[in-house]
């Protein structure tokens, strides 16, 4: 897991990683985390998104709104990185009042061999 989840962070930044064992088949995780117009249906801090392109094609933005308790109600996303062999999505926000001014998130689904113990 180390080899996946080890981030540097320079002086001025901050860096949370968040890692769940999903007992669940690549292609169906894949096929909900890739959704770049569906990010509320694992990411809870949002409670919608709506497309502003009609494509899920790197550089697509979408108009993301954020639940009540966060200090802005809703954020412009940008579509960086969608990989569908490396099971990576990446996106960055563009534009809102949100505090968090390069705010990022990078989304890797990886497979995990876990020896089971008897």
């Amino acid at each position: 897991m180390l080899h996946h989840h080890t981030h540097t962070v320079a002086p001025n930044q901050c860096c949370s990683s968040f890692v769940q064992a999903i007992d669940a088949l690549v292609a169906t995780m894949w096929s909900v985390i890739r959704r770049f117009d569906n990010l509320h249906a694992y990411k809870h801090l949002f409670k919608s998104c709506h497309m502003i392109d009609d494509d899920d094609n790197v550089r697509t933005f979408g108009e993301v709104h954020v639940v009540s308790a966060l200090p802005t109600m809703s954020s412009t996303k940008r579509l960086e990185i969608l990989d569908d062999e490396k099971h990576v999505m990446s996106f960055s926000k563009v534009g809102s009042d949100h505090i968090l001014h390069n705010y990022r998130s990078v989304t890797i689904f990886h497979v995990e061999v876990v020896a089971m113990l008897g």
